[in-house]
């Protein structure tokens, strides 16, 4: 699932960035796996994902403060949103005892709101990083 138009050109995000499409590719096929089989791995994905927006959030926070990136404010509130509703969406699945089609329809969710966070917020930071040698992010 991973595609290289998701790239920041930020080697440190761009790696999180993968273990997250994977996280959320594996989250998808946990829906087409048997019961027992998938929600086990469902509750142990949505683990994954849980501590990763911890981690990874703390990450390009750390980052933004440390270029002075404007929108840091707006960055963060945008994580806490995610960070709720991540929460929300676990909420769903276990009330739906991990359903196939609640899994689905999570992941469909989660997966659009991290390719446009990719794609347009975190992309944002770039115009902030000092210029380096061979810099072909611009």
């Amino acid at each position: 699932m991973w595609n290289d138009a998701y790239k920041i050109g930020i080697d440190q995000i761009d790696q999180q960035h993968k273990q997250l499409i994977g996280a959320l590719d594996d989250l998808l096929k946990c829906a087409n796996a048997s019961d027992a089989v998938g929600g086990e791995r469902c509750r142990h994905t949505m683990g994954f994902l849980k501590d990763y927006a911890v981690n990874h959030f703390a990450a390009e926070e750390m980052l933004q403060q440390e270029i002075g990136f404007p929108e840091a404010r707006e960055h963060w509130e945008m994580h806490q949103t995610f960070r709720t509703s991540l929460h929300e969406m676990e909420l769903g699945l276990i009330r739906a005892d991990y359903s196939p089609e609640k899994v689905r329809e999570v992941t469909d969710m989660l997966t659009r709101w991290w390719l446009f966070h990719i794609l347009k917020e975190d992309k944002k930071m770039l115009a902030w990083l000092p210029p380096q040698a061979g810099d072909a992010r611009r």
